[in-house]
């Protein structure tokens, strides 16, 4: 079998921003096979019967939600791996069948073909007939049913593989309106995956086994979408395969943060939240449109006695919309009394099932009335009655009831629940800290390569603690810089007047707050010759006694500004690792000597066999050079405590105040020493080995000296240093606490991991490698308070933390922000208290 390098989302949060974007994405998308499309998860290996010779499965695209898919033409092979010229399938058997699924089609347009080894497809649809790929990020292109033959009873290895040919370059999906070809021929497109199959077919046993009748396809209107889990694991062979029961079952989970439905809980005294769901487990492909559901809590020793506690302070019960979306908040309503929890979703737009064959209804937190020392054991169930009989789901448009009374629908299953408090004891108990399930997405901690995160996908989460607050951030508006040096004000920042635009010449690359003389705020500029100017009173601008008027001597242009604290002194960073100091920084050599000095015979270098695996030209630009500078400021400027330069593969070098190194790129302690902790030489960094991914580095304002920083990959992804202790920094983690994994917030920040294409330059730079041409450049923190901003290079401004108007709301709080895509113009972006 072989496996593709697969595409990579960052762990850091769900995206939650739509970005308009037309990229040409093949190197974040993989063709599966699934064997067996009516069980979870992806089976691209099977082992059935000799009983059992029909296989129902389907070939799946995986990609980024977003991308858009428009055709497909597939050819599969199956090859018998004792005997491979004997015959597989049978392909005139009544049975046999192939249909569209996630893309759709009409009867012209396309075709299907079964041989003895292999089945044939193409869907021909238009451009404007393509499918926007959804979160999880899986697409179904089309699904098969085929009749195999029967191997006596010698059994049978089979393996199913993609076919390509120069005679068919043809095979393959339009993702973006660009082909990416697929199989074992020439022509297949090195940006596109592909994972094969295996079938084996046991040995006739003593005793026929019964023949299974398949649950029956859900995609033979040609308008669903099987129902795949996103992230193929290969699952342990059986003889059996399990599907969703029937007929539609309603289930109640006490422990919404454990997998599984928890339908029995045993909990303590101190322990008294229950964080539940109502989930619909159903076949996949299923629409379900409605609920309506009441929830009956029962003291079974003493009936009548309350149970729930509707309004504890800081514990009230909560009911949330979760799987079923509640758009319009008329449309929910929800209630809790002494023993009754009653909950209603009228009307929201249809949902249909996925493969895990559950769709959480809703959710609820609520607090168990203290039993004392006696214990509990309470009843959990669905109640109904002759005056509520609306009670239940719709599914497929058919409303299903449940419930105690006379109107339940015959169905619908129910399961109930038991919860059992245990008799409080002589010791206190300790308060437990719910663990999200494994669906839950964490934040980033320190990691070689960035890994894939689901987006846009609403996970349940308990509300966090009210001790668990953001300090407020007080910004009141932005600048941006445009590489032609226009700086752009965004909200209410200070009026700054002057220019240093140059029309048509892209030369500038970062900017800094700054005071000019008087303490009048100020904006300093950058451009690639290392010529740092103030914008609104030039005089002011510290003087400097170098400058690069080729634009890359002696170590090549300038790509980074750090402004002193008190405006009098900065440093510039090349992109040969140069550092070079003006102001009263300059001791009378403009460049920090010493080791520092000699990165510039290192920098930039290309990757050559460090290069990434999955990235195969040699002509895609990536380099590793310097892209990002700290200076740990001492009061001296002439003399900081130190300096940290991070290369584009993330590698940090850390030096002293003169230069001398501290620790290197790879780990390797120098002569300097400090006990500054942002310069300890064991404090670890993020590192992505053989990618040209990280972009920017910058300290957290709070702390003097500083005790953490941020790293910023081009994709997005948000690494917080340090990463796993309690630090200014922690908030960047997306937990309540130091490995709770309690989510802040559910609303998460964008990472594309695509290339994209700069319009203005002859080569199409998006065919080339995605993490060279990827798009953020730049993060900056609040200036007060626990909140972000990220930046790409066509203008979209992404917040977490404080610094957004609303928790769920990822976008800048401020209006009429400039946004230039496709172009390439935008730089950098300074917050202003």
């Amino acid at each position: 079998m072989r496996h593709a390098e697969r595409c990579t989302i960052h762990p850091f949060f769900l995206i939650s921003v739509s970005l308009v974007l037309t990229v040409d994405n093949g190197g974040c998308a993989t063709v599966l096979i699934d064997l067996d499309r009516f069980s979870p998860g992806i089976q691209s290996e099977l082992v059935t019967e000799r009983s059992e010779l029909r296989v129902f499965g389907a070939v799946v695209l995986e990609a980024l939600p977003g991308n858009m898919v428009a055709t497909n033409s597939t050819l599969l092979r199956f090859r018998d791996m004792n005997q491979a010229g004997n015959p597989v399938l049978v392909p005139d058997a009544p049975n046999t069948d192939m249909d569209a699924c996630g893309i759709p089609t009409t009867e012209a347009n396309f075709e299907e073909m079964f041989s003895a080894n292999g089945i044939r497809w193409r869907n021909i649809v238009r451009s404007e007939g393509a499918v926007t790929v959804q979160p999880p990020g899986v697409v179904c292109l089309f699904t098969f049913d085929v009749t195999l033959v029967d191997p006596g009873s010698e059994g049978r290895n089979i393996e199913v593989s993609f076919q390509g040919s120069e005679e068919d370059d043809t095979l393959g999906v339009v993702i973006n309106s660009a082909a990416h070809l697929f199989g074992l021929g020439d022509f297949v497109s090195p940006l596109l995956g592909e994972v094969e199959g295996t079938l084996r077919i046991l040995r006739e046993g003593p005793v026929p086994s019964e023949t299974r009748t398949p649950t029956p396809s859900l995609s033979a209107t040609r308008t669903l979408t099987p129902l795949v889990s996103p992230t193929p694991t290969p699952t342990t062979p059986t003889a059996t395969r399990t599907h969703t029961p029937e007929p539609p079952t309603v289930l109640i989970d006490l422990d919404r943060f454990s997998p599984g439905i928890q339908s029995e809980l045993t909990t303590e005294p101190c322990e008294p939240q229950i964080l539940g769901e109502v989930v619909l487990n159903a076949a996949p492909g299923l629409a379900i449109s409605s609920n309506f559901t009441a929830i009956r809590f029962r003291d079974l020793s003493h009936p009548h006695l309350p149970v729930l506690v509707p309004d504890e302070r800081n514990m009230r019960p909560s009911l949330d919309a979760c799987g079923i979306r509640g758009e319009n908040p008329a449309n929910l309503r929800g209630a809790v009394s002494g023993n009754l929890i009653k909950w209603e979703n009228a009307n929201p737009p249809p949902v249909r099932i996925d493969a895990s064959g559950n769709l959480c209804l809703f959710t609820f937190d609520v607090t168990l009335v203290d039993p004392g020392s006696e214990g509990r054991s309470i009843d959990v169930s669905f109640q109904g009655s002759e005056e509520d009989h609306s009670l239940g789901v719709v599914i497929n448009s058919e409303a299903y009831l449940f419930g105690l009374g006379d109107h339940i629908s015959p169905l619908l299953r129910e399961v109930e629940a038991a919860i059992q408090i245990l008799p409080e004891g002589p010791a206190p108990c300790v308060s437990r800290t719910p663990t999200p399930r494994s669906s839950t997405t964490h934040t980033a901690t320190l990691s070689e390569t960035p890994t894939r995160t689901l987006r846009n996908t609403r996970t349940p989460t308990p509300t966090p603690s009210p001790t668990e607050t953001l300090a407020p951030c007080d910004d009141i508006g932005y600048y941006l810089l445009t590489s032609f040096g226009e700086h752009i004000p965004v909200g209410h920042p200070p009026d700054i007047s002057g220019s240093a635009i140059t029309p048509g010449r892209k030369l500038f690359g970062d900017m800094e707050l700054a005071s000019s003389s008087g303490g009048n705020p100020d904006l300093a500029i950058l451009d690639h010759f290392g010529v740092v100017r103030f914008i609104a009173d030039p005089p002011s601008s510290p003087p400097q006694s170098f400058a690069f008027p080729a634009g890359n001597t002696p170590c090549g242009p300038a790509v980074d500004l750090v402004m002193s604290a008190d405006s009098l002194s900065f440093w510039v960073l090349t992109e040969g690792g140069g550092i070079f100091r003006g102001g009263n920084a300059d001791p009378g050599d403009p460049q920090l000597g010493n080791d520092a000095d000699d990165l510039c015979d290192m920098l930039p270098i290309p990757f050559g066999p460090m290069r990434g695996s999955r990235f195969t030209d040699p002509n895609d630009g990536a380099t590793i050079r310097a892209v990002g500078l700290v200076v740990i400021e001492s009061g001296n400027n002439a003399m900081p405590h130190g300096f940290i330069l991070m290369d584009s593969q993330g590698g940090t070098y850390v030096f002293d105040g003169e230069g001398n190194s501290i620790r290197d790129s790879h780990g390797g302690r120098g002569i300097g020493a400090s006990s500054e902790q942002l310069l300890d030489p064991n404090l670890p960094f993020p590192f992505f080995p053989g990618l040209d991914i990280a972009r920017d580095i910058e300290v957290h304002p709070i702390g003097n000296p500083p005790t953490s920083l941020v790293v910023l990959d081009g994709w997005g992804g948000i690494h917080p240093v340090p990463a796993r202790q309690e630090s200014y920094v922690r908030f960047l983690r997306n937990e309540t606490a130091v490995d709770s994994h309690i989510p802040l917030t559910t609303v998460g920040m964008p990472y594309v991991t695509v290339g994209f294409d700069d319009p203005e330059t002859v080569p199409n730079e998006a065919e080339s490698s995605a993490d060279v041409n990827s798009i953020f450049v730049d993060i900056e923190f609040c200036r007060t308070g626990d909140g972000i901003y990220t930046l790409d290079k066509f203008g979209g401004v992404y917040t977490f933390g404080s610094s957004r108007a609303s928790p769920s709301y990822s976008g800048p709080p401020f209006g009429r922000s400039p946004y230039f895509y496709p172009f390439f113009w935008m730089e950098d972006i300074e917050p202003v208290r």
